[in-house]
């Protein structure tokens, strides 16, 4: 499922959902993971910090100048990632689900 509100009167937050047979992921606001095996979404602790955009900056500058890829995709895995994110938008548009 796809929503897409633009110009309403609502926080702004993200939503990304991995639906499997067996069990199904949910990703809101870049840092909040839940899981659920066909009943409520249970939270899954994370460790370590989360990142702010310094880090996410800082990663992209050491991968840029030493090739040192911390948590951050090398660019070819990025490239990849980016293309079945663009099919999946690109077919969802097409069939309106």
């Amino acid at each position: 499922m796809v929503r897409v509100q633009t110009n309403a009167a609502v926080p702004e937050t993200y939503e990304w959902f991995l639906y499997g047979e067996r069990r199904s992921y949910c990703l809101r606001n870049w840092g909040e993971l839940y899981v659920s095996e066909g009943d409520e979404w249970s939270s899954v602790p994370l460790t370590g910090e989360r990142g702010s955009e310094h880090t996410r900056l800082t990663a992209f500058v050491r991968a840029i100048r030493c090739g040192e890829y911390v948590n951050l995709a090398d660019f070819e895995s990025a490239l990849r990632v980016q293309k079945v994110v663009e099919v999946f938008h690109s077919t969802v548009s097409a069939t309106g689900a």
